[in-house]
């Protein structure tokens, strides 16, 4: 017998109460620490699955925007999905998905971004692997302390608009970075690693860079330096940056960040040794396939065309045909044209965000291998191969 579900939001204190033992059974968190989460986040942002009257599952929608291509795209990050431990397998965690997808759906959300814990159940709900989190550790002594004539000071609270606009500034330079809502900025100047130590790079009072740290406990004597966010907008900023961190020298050995292996601040080092891991993958999901194009920016350069033929089982609006036509770094998009490109769903998040270029989705079977050359490159032109990279968690 097949059993049903039913997706709502959270309706009394009761609820609250439900969801945190939820949360501290799936995730072993203490209850202190799921209840300061559940106040930042937004009770709004939670929905309970139920099997009749009784709560077997959670998850959270947090609303944000990601950049690709230059511009913030609409995206509900998913987070917080849990299942009773007798629950699981039967099937309750793809319909607390399937229902969530419908909800954004209505919504006309572009896209969906999540973390996974597995995968299986979030490809059913047509998610697929998009990019990567990366951890960057850098000794200082492969710093070389050069001066700096940019002026860098601890950052003051009237300072907090103009960070977080260059932030946006420099996140728009690559695909993935999130466009920050005030929840994601809150972890941001208040990291689980301890007191966040704010400083921002300025030139004429313009932000040329900015960075958020925290002083962590060393194995040895002394401390280690952990960044919840750094960025440069210019390489002066960067240098400057640089410096200010290896001026820590005497007591700390290295700091950690969550940057990409080809990130600009690593080309003014003077000395090799800074590694890079990749601690998480995460998985996007196009929601809502007209939105989602026309959203996302693309090269200025380009001007081209390619027709898609998109199945989706889950959102019947998406199962359809699209003319994608780019032209001075925007999409218009509409319905029709000669499918030349038959991809699912999942194979369109990966294309989109750049993790895949066409004949790599048509060797993992996402793309079909009967599409011409020229639809092809025009269909790589137009989604540049990238190495997609994401430094927050939610």
């Amino acid at each position: 017998m097949t059993e049903t579900y039913a997706i709502r939001s959270l309706e009394s204190e009761h609820d609250h109460t439900v969801l945190f033992d939820l949360i501290m059974t799936t995730f072993n968190t203490p209850r202190e620490r799921s209840e300061i989460y559940f106040q930042r986040a937004g009770p709004e942002n939670f929905r309970l699955l139920c099997r009749g009257d009784r709560p077997v599952g959670c998850v959270a929608q947090f609303p944000m925007g990601q950049f690709f291509g230059g511009r913030s795209v609409p995206m509900v990050g998913i987070a917080v999905v849990a299942v009773t431990p007798e629950h699981r397998g039967r099937g309750a965690g793809g319909a607390m998905m399937a229902q969530t997808i419908q909800e954004l759906a209505q919504r006309r959300v572009a896209l969906s971004t999540l973390y996974p814990a597995t995968l299986s159940i979030y490809r059913r709900a047509g998610y697929e692997t998009a990019g990567h989190h990366y951890e960057i550790t850098l000794p200082l002594c492969s710093i070389d302390v050069l001066p700096s004539d940019l002026t860098l000071r601890p950052v003051e609270e009237s300072d907090h608009d103009r960070v977080e606009d260059a932030y946006r500034t420099e996140a728009a330079r690559s695909n993935g970075p999130l466009d920050r809502s005030d929840f994601l900025w809150m972890r941001v100047r208040q990291p689980p690693a301890g007191r966040g130590e704010e400083y921002l790079v300025e030139r004429d009072g313009r932000i040329e860079g900015a960075f958020t740290f925290a002083k962590v406990d060393a194995e040895t004597i002394g401390y280690n330096l952990a960044a919840s966010d750094i960025f440069a907008l210019t390489p002066d900023a960067a240098r400057a940056v640089l410096r200010f961190l290896a001026l820590h020298q005497s007591m700390a050995e290295s700091i950690t960040m969550f940057r990409p292996p080809n990130d600009p601040l690593l080309a003014h080092l003077k000395e090799r040794g800074s590694t890079a891991r990749i601690l998480d993958m995460w998985m996007t999901r196009v929601v809502d396939v007209e939105q989602a194009l026309t959203a996302r920016g693309y090269h200025p350069g380009i001007e081209a065309e390619i027709h898609l033929d998109i199945r989706d089982e889950l959102i019947p609006a998406n199962n359809d045909r699209f003319i994608l036509r780019v032209a001075d770094g925007r999409g218009r998009v509409e319905r029709g044209g000669t499918g030349a490109l038959t991809l699912d769903i999942r194979g369109l998040a990966a294309l989109y965000t750049g993790y895949r270029s066409p004949a790599n989705l048509a060797a993992a079977g996402l793309l079909n291998n009967s599409a011409d050359q020229s639809a092809l490159a025009a269909a790589e032109s137009i989604f540049t191969p990238t190495d997609p990279w994401m430094a927050d968690r939610f």
